[in-house]
This record gives C-alpha cells, sequence and structure tokens, in this order.
C-alpha cells in the first residue's frame, strides 16, 4: 500500500509538473503573440506616421513651389510690362531721329542730293562722273560731298529697321555707294593728272623733280615725278610725313611717277 502511494504521488507530482510546462509555454506563446502583435501595431504607426510626414513635406513644397512660381510669373509680367515700354519708347526715339534727320537734310538747301532719293543721287552721279573738277581744290572738295554722301547713306542703312528697308532700297543704297567711292577714286586720279601736267612749271628748283603734298580733311596725297630724269637717283622721303620710296636702277632715267594715297577712310575692307 505505502508503495502504490509512493507511485501515485510520484505521478501526480510528474503530472503538475507536466501541466506547469504547458502553463508556462501557453503563456510564452501568448507573451510572443502580444511583442509581435505590438510590434506590428508600433511598425503600422511608425509606417503611417512617416506617411504623413511625407505628405505634409508634399504639400509644404508645392504650396512654395506655388508661391515661387506666383513670384517668378509677376516678375516676368512686370520685366515684360518693363522691356515693351523701353521698346516702345525706342521706336518712338528712333523714329524721331530720323524724321529729324529727313527734316535737316531736306533744309539743308546746300544742292547736294539726297541719297535716300533714287531720282536724285543718279541724277548727281551721272552728271558727276562726267564733269572734270578745273582744279585740284575743285576735285577735293566733291571727294568730300562724296564721303558725306557715302556716310549719309551708311546711316540710313545701319539706322532703318529692315521692316522699312525692302531688300530693293537696300541693294540700291548700297550700289550708290560703290558708285561714290569709284567717283571719289577717279577724282584723286584727276588731281594727280592735273598736278603731272604741271609738274615742268613745280619741278624743284634743287633736284629739278616735282615733289608735292596735297593734303584735305579725309587724305594726303604725296606725288613725286621723274621730270630731271637723273641716272644717279635712287629715292625720296617725304621727310615732314616719314614716308619715302626707293626707285629702281633701270627707272631713274624713266619718265615715271610715285604717288602715296594715305586716306582717313576705308573702302577696301
Amino acid at each position: 500500500q505505502s508503495a502504490r502511494s509512493s507511485v501515485v504521488a510520484s505521478g501526480k507530482r510528474r503530472s503538475g509538473k507536466v501541466d506547469k510546462q504547458k502553463k508556462e509555454e501557453e503563456r510564452r506563446r501568448q507573451e510572443e503573440g502580444r511583442c509581435a502583435e505590438e510590434a506590428r501595431i508600433r511598425k503600422e504607426q511608425e509606417e503611417a506616421e512617416r506617411q504623413e510626414r511625407e505628405r505634409l513635406e508634399v504639400e509644404e513644397r508645392e504650396r512654395l513651389e506655388a508661391k515661387e512660381r506666383e513670384r517668378r510669373d509677376g516678375e516676368l509680367a512686370e520685366l515684360s510690362e518693363a522691356l515693351q515700354a523701353v521698346w516702345l519708347s525706342t521706336m518712338q526715339a528712333d523714329s524721331q531721329r530720323r524724321a529729324s534727320a529727313q527734316w535737316e537734310r531736306y533744309m539743308r538747301c546746300d544742292g547736294t542730293p539726297d541719297p535716300s532719293e533714287a531720282k536724285e543721287i543718279n541724277t548727281f552721279l551721272s552728271l558727276w562722273a562726267e564733269s572734270a573738277p578745273r582744279d585740284v581744290a575743285t576735285a577735293l572738295r566733291e571727294c568730300s560731298t562724296a564721303l558725306d554722301l557715302i556716310e549719309e547713306l551708311e546711316f540710313v542703312l545701319a539706322d532703318t529697321p529692315d521692316r522699312v528697308l525692302n531688300v530693293q532700297t537696300v541693294s540700291r543704297h548700297r550700289h550708290s555707294i560703290l558708285q561714290l567711292q569709284e567717283i571719289i577714286a577717279s577724282k584723286l586720279d584727276q588731281v594727280t593728272h592735273h598736278l603731272l601736267k604741271c609738274a615742268s612749271k613745280d619741278a624743284d628748283l634743287e633736284t629739278g623733280n616735282l615733289q608735292t603734298v596735297v593734303e584735305s580733311s579725309f587724305m594726303t596725297l604725296m606725288l613725286w615725278a621723274n621730270v630731271n630724269k637723273n641716272p644717279r637717283f635712287k629715292g625720296y622721303e617725304f621727310a615732314d610725313r616719314g614716308v619715302g620710296f626707293e626707285l629702281p636702277r633701270p627707272l631713274a632715267a624713266c619718265p615715271v611717277a610715285v604717288r602715296i594715297l594715305w586716306t582717313r577712310y576705308d573702302h577696301l575692307t
């Protein structure tokens, strides 16, 4: 009986121990489940908070960008209005300047043609090209007039908007400029010819050759003519101008002339 009682007591103890382990295991599973649930909830809350922060950041960024666009649009509108006002003012000033130049040209009454008028400039060019100057001073005055007309035409081409000047008018003005340049060159050749015709009379007493300088506001013409034909002649220097030349020996006894022309305008480039 005593042995049976010990076995029963031992079985009860083992049964109690098993029950206690089961309860402990169940409690641990419940604790792990609770912790997992809390972690899941915390993770969901953190994700929700993150999404909320991102949403608020996006809204704030969009608000700031909209405000910046509004500011830029306002500044752009103000700038556009200011530029429009400047453009209109510039157009008015340019129009008034051209009108003033036309009026001054009309009131000049100095006998020179209006180079922007085809009939006037063509008539002037035809008459001027056919006429020969009476003297050097007259030729130089005509060259100076031609330079003034070229300057007027260049001003018209540079200052008049493209919408005002058509292609034909631009071409006509440029052709007139070329004709005036050719006439200037021709007049200077006529001046040279006039001086050479008087070479013997105007020759230098010491060298027996012509050596002269013609100067105006727009050019300097230096001319030497071999009147004496001295075979020992080597060259000549226009000392006041710092310009000289050497004559090849075979030409020393020949009827040759040397012209050095320095202009204050440039019709070549």
